[in-house]
């Protein structure tokens, strides 16, 4: 079992956030089977308020397929919690806007599609159903009288685990969980590696050495 991260990086103009309507979005995932290496050509639709049961009565979850090529029963659950926002203070940069959990199986590629909502600056009109298909969208806020987009968009996927040789320890409250960082000891103090936790853990708050998500 694998955790991964779904990151989207795009230029905003003139919009203040982008996010999705989940838990009724729809993410269309291109899948490789861990079993044999095979990665299907389909694009399969995962949705966080969609589950489906297990053989024999056990646990469900959000996907769950079987490998044509190696008959292989695998599936894939949406992080409850995880889906971020794109903010304008994010522009041109990679964030992580969900976070799966997968047995068997990782996600390869992504397709946006619709079901994006996308507000503007300024307290801005507020677009709802945004098809972002294209790498390329633009519409005119007539509130502001001017126009917003979102250009040269971008996603990429990324291993939560590999944050795990940080021997990463989550503590939990009532409001908040701490997730106190540790190697050998010692936090970390390379503004790369920070960085790169920072990315792969988002939506979670980076407070000195300590990275906390309220309730």
């Amino acid at each position: 079992m694998v955790k991964i991260a779904l990151q989207i990086k795009a230029n905003l103009e003139c919009v203040e956030r982008v996010t999705t309507c989940h838990p009724q979005y729809e993410w269309f995932l291109q899948m490789r089977c861990n079993g044999c290496g095979e990665t299907s050509p389909t694009w399969h639709d995962v949705t966080e308020d969609e589950r489906t049961s297990h053989k024999h009565g056990r646990s469900d979850t959000n996907y769950l397929a079987k490998c044509k090529l190696c008959s292989r029963e695998n599936s894939l659950e949406i992080l409850q919690g995880t889906n971020g926002e794109y903010l304008s203070g994010d522009s041109g940069k990679f964030k992580t806007i969900v976070v799966f959990e997968c047995r068997g199986i990782e996600p390869v590629d992504f397709s946006p599609r619709k079901g994006w909502n996308v507000v503007s600056e300024e307290n801005g009109t507020k677009f709802n159903d945004v098809d972002l298909t294209e790498k390329e969208w633009v519409e005119y806020d007539e509130k502001n009288n001017t126009s917003v987009g979102i250009s040269s968009r971008q996603s990429k996927i990324a291993l939560v685990t590999a944050i795990e040789k940080l021997r990463w320890r989550i503590h939990f409250s009532r409001s908040t969980i701490d997730v106190i960082l540790s190697r050998e000891n010692s936090t970390p103090t390379n503004q790369a590696e920070r960085r790169e936790v920072k990315e792969l853990l988002h939506p979670l708050k980076c407070t000195n050495n300590n990275y906390i998500v309220t309730h």
